[in-house]
């Protein structure tokens, strides 16, 4: 079965029916099976040279009702994105990204003061770096914990 988007390696190539020589059965068998499988409609490389071949026209009419079909739903889909105005989105978010980026880069040139700096700046990694906490990294855990801690903790000196 091919796969949605590994249709799009048969564009322009024309489709063929492989049929396996007889006289090359006993060859094609003592082949290494991972030799023998085929890819795509094809026969693999190694193996070619033991089958005929000849165009086949309702394998190249499937592939291009496929490719047709292919076509169409990335028109739709680029066309329901621009509806939706996925790209201006996707623009905005770079441009936040890297204000934030620019913010987080002077946070971390800052040398805190006061506790109350230091806790300010240890909820960057908290709240940017570590959003989406790995569950099984205890180690990542225990810091989390920490630094969670002691940017709650009432510290006053």
């Amino acid at each position: 079965m091919v796969r949605l988007f590994e249709i799009e390696a048969l564009r322009g190539v024309v489709q063929h029916d492989w049929t396996l020589k007889e006289e090359n059965r006993a060859e094609f068998d003592a082949l290494p099976e991972e030799e023998q499988l085929s890819h795509l409609g094809q026969p693999h490389p190694n193996a070619q040279r033991l089958f005929s071949k000849k165009p086949s026209k309702w394998k190249q009419n499937r592939v291009n009702k496929l490719l047709a079909a292919l076509d169409e739903y990335r028109d739709r889909c680029d066309a329901l994105k621009a509806e939706m105005g996925l790209q201006e989105a996707d623009d905005l978010a770079e441009a936040s990204h890297d204000q934030i980026m620019g913010i987080l880069d002077r946070i971390e040139a800052i040398k805190p003061q006061t506790l109350k700096g230091f806790q300010a700046k240890t909820k960057m990694p908290l709240n940017w770096y570590w959003e989406d906490q790995d569950e099984d990294d205890d180690g990542q855990k225990i810091a989390r914990e920490i630094l969670n801690g002691l940017v709650a903790a009432d510290l006053a000196a």
